[in-house]
C-alpha cells in the first residue's frame, strides 16, 4: 500500500540456475506509474539498473539512487552499482529476457541475501512512491 491508494509488483527471483542471484521487479503505483529494475548480486558486488516510464519518477530515482547504494553496501559488504538507466522492463523482459537489459554473469549467492535485497528495494520504491 502507498499512501491511500494500492500498488502492483510482479518479483522474479533466480536462484539455484545458470542465472542465480538475479532478481526482477516490476513496481506500479498510479503515483509513480511503471518502475522496473533488474539487479544481479554476487559474492563481490551488486549490480543493477531501474527504469521509470514517468519522467518525474526516474528523475527521483536518479536523485535518491545514491543512498540507496549507500545503505546496500553497507547492509551487503559488496561494491554496489545501482542506476537509473533504461526505460524500463518489458513483460517479455520480465518473464524471458530481453536486448537492453542488464547482462549479467552468473554466480551464485544466498536466498536470504536476495530476500534481503528484496525488501530494501521494495521499501525504497515505496519511499520514492510517497514522494511523487
Amino acid at each position: 500500500k502507498v499512501n491511500d491508494s494500492t500498488g502492483n509488483v510482479s518479483l522474479k527471483i533466480v536462484e539455484g540456475s545458470n542465472e542465480s542471484g538475479i532478481m526482477k521487479l516490476i513496481f506500479s503505483a498510479v503515483e509513480t506509474g511503471e518502475i522496473s529494475g533488474e539487479f544481479k548480486l554476487t559474492p563481490d558486488a551488486l549490480e543493477g539498473k531501474f527504469g521509470a516510464e514517468d519522467s518525474r519518477t526516474k528523475e527521483l530515482l536518479e536523485n535518491r539512487v545514491g543512498g540507496l547504494n549507500e545503505v546496500l553496501t553497507s547492509e551487503f559488504g559488496v561494491d554496489v552499482r545501482l542506476s537509473v538507466g533504461f526505460d524500463g522492463l518489458s513483460q517479455m523482459a520480465f518473464y524471458q529476457g530481453e536486448e537492453g537489459a542488464p547482462d549479467y554473469k552468473d554466480s551464485a549467492v544466498s536466498t536470504q541475501s536476495l530476500y534481503n535485497l528484496t525488501g530494501r528495494v521494495l521499501s525504497f520504491l515505496k519511499n520514492v512512491a510517497e514522494a511523487v
